[in-house]
């Protein structure tokens, strides 16, 4: 099954779920001795490009330098729209905390886990969300496991720091179990000051993209391959530059200016 596949099933598996087992009794199973907490959500922090889509500029000549940090900017929201593995990850994440089901302990680790409903592709197969306590954090590992078989395919491998700050997440297709589809990290420091990281892998053509944020100030490069573009934009300015193997070409105020 490849990324659209799996998110589909997995949020049929959600409404057929809440349709046959209504509410859960968070009583069973308790695990008086986990000390582990699901992650409230799997990327706190994601990269867009509402500051372009609020602007008005005309594809003009005299505002080209804009345009092309603009389009690097576009690029970079559309690729975190395709961050498939992660949206299938957050589904079931939401169906564990929906459901109220508690986890089972094995000396320090929780686990989490659900049986897929018969009536959908993977009827039968297992869902198994694993916390293992790690040096100021948790180490994660979300699987699946289809019905009849002993073979575990991984859906997340990660980590996320205790006050949730940092961390990364590896996401995996089906078909290449061994060799993360895309990589997705984060830094914090406040609401307007962090950074992320998005790599492809080398088979399927993604891009690296990473973004830093401080403020009004923004910072993106785009790597693929040896080819590498940079952008930066000052959203209180307006102001702001874009560079690639041909120089560097900076605006202000949206028009085109000298560097």
């Amino acid at each position: 099954m490849d990324i659209k596949t799996n998110y589909l099933i997995a949020i049929t598996i959600f409404l057929l779920l809440l349709l046959t087992t209504g509410c859960s009794d968070s009583s069973s199973s308790v695990a008086d001795s986990c000390n582990i907490s699901l992650p409230s959500e799997l990327a706190p922090v994601m990269f867009e490009n509402t500051y372009f889509q609020n602007q008005d500029i005309p594809f003009e000549e005299q505002y080209t330098n804009y345009l092309e940090v603009q389009s690097i900017a576009t690029v970079a929201t559309s690729l975190m729209s395709t961050m498939g593995p992660l949206g299938i990850g957050s589904t079931y994440l939401m169906f564990i905390q929906s459901l109220g089901i508690n986890p089972t302990v094995n000396g320090n680790s929780c686990n989490w886990s659900f049986t897929i409903p018969s009536g959908v592709e993977g009827g039968g197969g297992s869902i198994n969300i694993i916390g293992n306590p790690a040096n100021n954090g948790v180490n994660w590992e979300m699987n699946l496991q289809e019905t009849g078989t002993s073979t575990t395919i991984p859906v997340l491998r990660g980590f996320t720091a205790t006050d949730n700050r940092s961390g990364e997440w590896r996401m995996y297709d089906e078909s290449s179990p061994n060799n993360p589809a895309m990589v997705y990290s984060w830094q914090i420091e406040s609401q307007n000051v962090y950074s992320i990281t998005v790599s492809g892998n080398n088979n399927n053509g993604l891009p690296t993209i990473n973004y830093k944020k401080n403020g009004a100030e923004n910072n993106l490069t785009s790597q693929q391959g040896s080819e590498e573009i940079k952008a930066y934009w000052n959203e209180s300015t307006n102001s702001g530059w874009i560079e690639d193997e041909d120089g560097r070409r900076c605006y202000t105020n949206f028009v085109n200016s000298a560097c």
